[in-house]
């Protein structure tokens, strides 16, 4: 979605929230699954089935209504939510003994059984589908509509895009020629079209050309061997100081897995990592 694209969806969303306040009729939106609902979720008890939705839920001011998050050990915050299991396996009697009225969950990993069968228990279910940078943008002006804060949204985007614009210029030919991995046994690398990928290229620092299609593909050795970048940026679970701080010869940067690849405006507060 381009920049008309999301300027579009604003407006939409904040003329569906005053709309729905206003009279009987209930503007909706749709999600990723194809299906539509309706924007009447402000004070709403909330599951959130990934981490980065939670924290999403949280930069919306609307923390203390979620009953549950799945893989919360990864959701940094003081609410006290349930735990609701593994985002790619969560309870789903865990979720109905919270009572939502809005699950949300990752379209691309969450289960669509267990989309289909909190749907037959008349609970609504909003599915996100969030790979690059656009997706987040449209992620928050979905999920403020879905709360009736289309304002906040919109104010949240603004904000993350200034700060996107002052780290561009802090970082500005620091890391040239880099690549993104997530591990080097194997040596499995970030390509185009996640997230990830996108935000760097975002940040403008440059991104070596990878031979593969996959989003995480395996790279070759002799390939890696002939074609050495000068900078690595590894992503890590758990505690990243006592991991190497080069690879063959070349400096790696250590970043922490969950804020990274988890989609959300939290990475804003990690790019002082870098």
């Amino acid at each position: 979605m381009n920049t008309k694209g999301l300027f579009r969806l604003s407006i939409l969303c904040i003329f569906a929230t005053l709309v729905a306040n206003s009279g009987p009729f209930v503007a909706e939106q749709p999600d990723s699954q194809g299906n539509s609902v309706p924007c009447i979720f402000k004070g709403a008890p909330l599951v959130a089935l990934a981490p980065n939705l939670a924290s999403m839920v949280d930069n919306l001011g609307a923390g203390p209504l979620l009953k549950g998050v799945a893989s919360k050990s990864y959701w940094e915050a003081a609410h006290p939510a349930e735990d609701v299991g593994p985002f790619n396996d969560p309870d789903i009697e865990k979720i109905l003994s919270l009572k939502p009225t809005l699950v949300l969950m990752i379209k691309e990993g969450t289960p669509k059984k267990l989309y289909d069968r909190l749907k037959k228990r008349n609970i609504a279910v909003f599915a996100f589908s969030i790979n690059t940078m656009d997706d987040l943008k449209k992620g928050y002006l979905q999920l403020g509509c879905l709360l009736q804060e289309p304002k906040k949204a919109q104010e949240l985007i603004s904000t993350f895009e200034a700060d996107l614009r002052a780290a561009v210029q802090k970082l500005k030919n620091k890391y040239p020629e880099s690549m993104l991995l997530l591990s080097f046994k194997p040596m499995v690398a970030i390509n185009a079209g996640t997230f990830t990928h996108d935000l760097f290229k975002e940040l403008d620092i440059p991104l070596m050309s990878l031979p593969y299609k996959k989003k995480y593909p395996e790279v070759d050795r002799e390939w890696f061997g002939s074609h050495k970048p000068k900078h690595i940026f590894r992503f890590c679970m758990g505690e990243i100081s006592d991991k190497p701080k080069t690879f063959k010869g070349i400096p790696v940067k250590n970043l922490t897995n969950n804020v990274w690849i988890q989609p959300s405006f939290k990475v804003i507060d990690a790019l002082k990592d870098l």
